[in-house]
C-alpha cells in the first residue's frame, strides 16, 4: 500500500513536469526502523536499488559515518595524487608555488563548502602540501623545512607566499554559508534551513540547536567569526534593537553607549530615533539618549531611502558582502607569525619575471642552502665560499662582497662599487635595489632597469656556484659578463616596458558641454569631525548658473563624495534641468553608479538608490569621471567653506577669492566638446 503511494507521487509528478526517472540511476535509502520486508517491495515493485552507506551524490558522501576522517579521506588521496606526478617533481619554486595555489589548494574546494572538515584531516592534507614544496622528489616525511609553514601562508605583502592553512579555509568556506542564513539569502536551501532551526535577528547570541544535523553544527560554529565584523545597515530602523543589536558601524563593539546608566528606555527600535518624515535622525533624542561619540557615529551612517530595508552588512568588505577572501583574512587575524623585514613584501610588486622574484624570496627570507646555513644543521661542515675560498659563504658575501660579485656589479651599465656601501643584511643589497638613493637621480626605466639587472645577477651567482659546488666548474669572467648582458637584454625586451613616445596625454583641463546643456561638478573636502560638499553648475558658455555647499555629517571620504553626487541631481532636479553631465573626481563612486549597485561599496548603496530614482526620471542625465585637475572649482569651494564654516549659495562673483580664480581659469582655458 505504501509503496503503491510513493509511487503514485513520482508519477503524478513526472507527468506535470514533463520528466522522466532513471532507474538504473536512482536508488533509495532506509533509516534502521524500517522493515526488511518494505525494502524488498520497493526493489521488486520500482526496480530501485538500495543505497549503500559509503555512496556518493555529486562528488561528496551522502551520508555521513562517526568517523569522518575516513568519509572525507577520498579527498586527501585525490590531492596527493595531484602533486605526487613525475612532472610536478621536476617544477621550479615558482613552478611549486603557482600549482600549490592552482591545484593543490583548490581541490577540496567542493567539499569545503558544505562540510567542515575534521582539524586532523586538514592537517593531513597541510602535510601533503607542505613536503611537496620543501622536498618532492622524495619519499618519506623527513625535510629540512627552513621557513614555518604559518609563515608562508602569510600574504606576499607580509614575507610570506600567500598559501593557505587548509583548516582556516575551510572556516571561510562555511562561515559563506552561515552568511547566506544571517543575510537571508533568496535560496531554497537557506529557507528551509532558516525555518528548520528558527534562525531569527538575534541568531548570533542564541543557544545552539539541539539535536542539529553535522551541516548545520558548522554553520552555527562560523556565528563567532561573523559577530567579528557583522553590523545591520539601517534602512527603515523598524527591526532594530537599539541596546542589543549591532547597528553602528564606526563603533567599536557596533553599539551605543548610553548618556546615563539609569532612567533610560530599554525596549527602542531605531526607527524611534529618526524624525517623523524617515529622512533623517532626531538630533535631540540621539543626544539625550547617547554619549558624544555614539551620536557622532550614528549621525555618519548613510543617508537611506525610507523604503529600504533593513539588512547585514560585513565590514571586512566595501561592498558589505561576506567573501571567503574577507572571511579568512579575518580568521588569519586570531594567528601567530613571525614579522619579516617590510623589504621582502615589497619583492612580489616589482615588475620583473616571477621566476626571478621568487629566487629574490628566497635570498631576502634567508631560505638558500649556503655552507653557513647547512652548518646549523652539520656544525662540523666546511663553511668556506666555494668561489673565493676566503670568507664564510653566507648570502651576503656570495651576492656582494664576493669577488665575483664585486666583479660583475662593476660590470653594469652603472659601474656599482661594492665597497661604497656598508651592508650588513643582504635584505639591504635588495632593498638597495628595489628603491636606490634619490642621490642617484634614476629615472623610472633607470630602476627597473637596475632591479632586473641585479635579480639576473643574483641568479647567475647562484647558478655558477652550484655548477662549482657539485660538478667543479670552472669561472670564465668573461663568459659570464656576455651572458649577464645577453640576459638583460632579453628580460628587457619581453618586457617591452618602453613608453610609447606617440601616446598623447589626456587633456586636464575642465571643457564646457555641448550648446544647450549644462555641466555639474561636484567634490567633497573632509574634516576631523564632519565634511563639507559642494556643487557648481556651468552652462554652455562656461559661465557659472549656480554654486552652492554644504556641510554633512561623514568623515568618510567615499561617503561624502556620494553625498556631493547625489546632493548635485537633487539640486538639478529642482530646477528642472533635463540635459545635464554630472562630472566627479571620486573614480570609485562614477564606476559604482555605471556597473550597479551590487558591485558598489555599502557605504555608498543607499546614495547610488536614491540616484537612480531621479535618474530613471531624467534619463538624458550623463555621469562620468575626471581628474582632479578639470574639477578645480567645487574643490575650492568645499575646501573653503570647510576652513571658514560657511555654507550655502554663492556666485562667480562674490565667491571665494579662490573659487572665483578656479572658474576664471576654466573660463579662460575652455575647448569646446
Amino acid at each position: 500500500m505504501e509503496v503503491g503511494v510513493l509511487m503514485g507521487c513520482v508519477d503524478k509528478y513526472c507527468k506535470w513536469s514533463g520528466q522522466a526517472i532513471s532507474m538504473e540511476k536512482s536508488g533509495f535509502f532506509v533509516s534502521k526502523g524500517v522493515h526488511g520486508q518494505f525494502s524488498l517491495q520497493i526493489r521488486n515493485q520500482w526496480g530501485f536499488k538500495k543505497l549503500a552507506q559509503d555512496v556518493k551524490y555529486l562528488g561528496l558522501p551522502l551520508f555521513l559515518s562517526p568517523n569522518k576522517t575516513k568519509d572525507f579521506s577520498f579527498v586527501k588521496e585525490k590531492l596527493e595524487a595531484r602533486v605526487s606526478g613525475w612532472k610536478c617533481k621536476s617544477l621550479s619554486w615558482m613552478g611549486r608555488a603557482t600549482l600549490i595555489k592552482s591545484v593543490a589548494q583548490v581541490t577540496p574546494i567542493y567539499g569545503m563548502s558544505a562540510f567542515k572538515f575534521p582539524k586532523g584531516l586538514c592537517e593531513e592534507m597541510d602535510a601533503i602540501v607542505r613536503k611537496f614544496w620543501w622536498n618532492p622528489r622524495t619519499v618519506g616525511n623527513k625535510f629540512f623545512t627552513p621557513k614555518a609553514w604559518a609563515d608562508l601562508c602569510s600574504p606576499l605583502s607580509e614575507g610570506g607566499l600567500g598559501f593557505r592553512k587548509f583548516e582556516s579555509f575551510n572556516e571561510a568556506m562555511i562561515a559563506k554559508l552561515a552568511w547566506w542564513v544571517l543575510s537571508e539569502r533568496d535560496s531554497f536551501c537557506v529557507k528551509v534551513l532558516r525555518a528548520k532551526y528558527k534562525v531569527g535577528n538575534h541568531w548570533l547570541r542564541d543557544s545552539p540547536a539541539s539535536s542539529a544535523s553535522f551541516s548545520w553544527r558548522g554553520i552555527e560554529r562560523s556565528r563567532n567569526l561573523l559577530a567579528q565584523a557583522a553590523c545591520r545597515l539601517v534602512g527603515s530602523g523598524e527591526s532594530i534593537l537599539v541596546w542589543e543589536q549591532p547597528w553602528i558601524p564606526d563603533l567599536p563593539n557596533f553599539k551605543p553607549q548610553p548618556r546615563v546608566s539609569s532612567g533610560i528606555p530599554q525596549c527602542l527600535v531605531v526607527a524611534q530615533l529618526l524624525r517623523q518624515d524617515k529622512m533623517g535622525w532626531d538630533k535631540d533624542k540621539l543626544k539625550m539618549l547617547f554619549d558624544e561619540d555614539s551620536v557622532s557615529a550614528i549621525l555618519n551612517i548613510p543617508q537611506w531611502s525610507k523604503n529600504q530595508k533593513d539588512r547585514w552588512i560585513w565590514l571586512r568588505s566595501s561592498t558589505g558582502e561576506l567573501s571567503v577572501s574577507s572571511a579568512y583574512k579575518e580568521i588569519r587575524k586570531s594567528e601567530e607569525f613571525n614579522q619579516s623585514n617590510p623589504v621582502i613584501g615589497k619583492i612580489w610588486k616589482t615588475s620583473i619575471h616571477e621566476r626571478l622574484k621568487m629566487h629574490l624570496w628566497r635570498i631576502a627570507s634567508n631560505l638558500l642552502p649556503t655552507k653557513v646555513a647547512l652548518a646549523k644543521i652539520n656544525p662540523s661542515a666546511d663553511t668556506s665560499c666555494p668561489l673565493c675560498a676566503l670568507f664564510q659563504e653566507t648570502s651576503l658575501h656570495l651576492f656582494w662582497q664576493c669577488s665575483l660579485a664585486k666583479a660583475l656589479w662593476f660590470y653594469t651599465a652603472w659601474c656599482i662599487r661594492v665597497d661604497m656601501f656598508q651592508f650588513n643584511d643582504i635584505t639591504q643589497v635588495i632593498e638597495l635595489l628595489i628603491s636606490p638613493p634619490a642621490t642617484w637621480n634614476f629615472s623610472k626605466e633607470d630602476c627597473v632597469k637596475l632591479l632586473l639587472t641585479g635579480a639576473i645577477i643574483m641568479d647567475l651567482i647562484w647558478r655558477i656556484r652550484n655548477m662549482v659546488v657539485h660538478d667543479q666548474f670552472k669561472v670564465n669572467m668573461s663568459q659570464l659578463v656576455v651572458e649577464l648582458r645577453s640576459r638583460s637584454r632579453e628580460h628587457w625586451y619581453s618586457k617591452n616596458t618602453m613608453p610609447d613616445p606617440l601616446l598623447k596625454k589626456q587633456s586636464v583641463k575642465w571643457e564646457v558641454p555641448e550648446q544647450g546643456w549644462y555641466k555639474v561638478n561636484c567634490d567633497a573636502a573632509i574634516g576631523r569631525k564632519f565634511s563639507s560638499i559642494a556643487v557648481v553648475v556651468r552652462d554652455w558658455r562656461g559661465l557659472v548658473v549656480l554654486a552652492q555647499s554644504k556641510k554633512v555629517h561623514t568623515i568618510s571620504p567615499l561617503q561624502a563624495e556620494a553625498a556631493a553626487i547625489y546632493w548635485a541631481a537633487q539640486i538639478v532636479a529642482d530646477h528642472e534641468l533635463s540635459l545635464v553631465y554630472f562630472e566627479s573626481d571620486c573614480k570609485q563612486c562614477m564606476d559604482a553608479i555605471c556597473n550597479g549597485l551590487e558591485s558598489a561599496p555599502w557605504r555608498i548603496q543607499s546614495y547610488l538608490a536614491m540616484l537612480a530614482e531621479l535618474s530613471e526620471i531624467h534619463s538624458s542625465w550623463k555621469f562620468r569621471w575626471i581628474s582632479r585637475a578639470a574639477n578645480e572649482a567645487p574643490h575650492q569651494l568645499a575646501g573653503w567653506t570647510l576652513k571658514n564654516f560657511i555654507w550655502g549659495s554663492f556666485n562667480f562673483c562674490a565667491g571665494p577669492q579662490c573659487f572665483v580664480d578656479a572658474c576664471a581659469k576654466d573660463l579662460a582655458g575652455i575647448n569646446p566638446l
